[in-house]
């Protein structure tokens, strides 16, 4: 039924970008690369679910308005809210590189 996807929201992590969709009120696809995140916030909301913080800053004086001075980007009511925060948090660091093995040639 065409309706049960009515305001739905989609959160994604990959390896490169996150990714906000939203249905309602208006189709929109948001996508932060991470040099554009900020430090992962980890914030209870419902029981079992948190919202992860990760865009928390102030905007500069040309983009203020009266609904406010500061810009937030979030996923709200995530289920292992800490589990989603270290995979962003991965993802802004980048790939680990492991050291070479000794027993390894170059």
């Amino acid at each position: 039924h065409p309706a049960d996807h009515l305001g739905r929201t989609v959160y994604s992590v990959t390896d490169r970008r996150l990714f906000i969709r939203q249905d309602w009120p208006f189709r929109r696809l948001q996508s932060f690369a991470p040099a554009e995140l900020d430090e992962i916030q980890v914030m209870p909301s419902l029981p079992g679910h948190g919202i992860v913080v990760f865009v928390n800053h102030k905007l500069p004086w040309w983009r203020r308005s009266a609904g406010g001075s500061t810009l937030i980007e979030a996923f709200y009511g995530i289920p292992d809210a800490q589990r989603v925060a270290e995979r962003i948090e991965a993802l802004k660091t980048g790939p680990e590189t492991e050291p070479p093995r000794p027993d390894q040639e170059d």
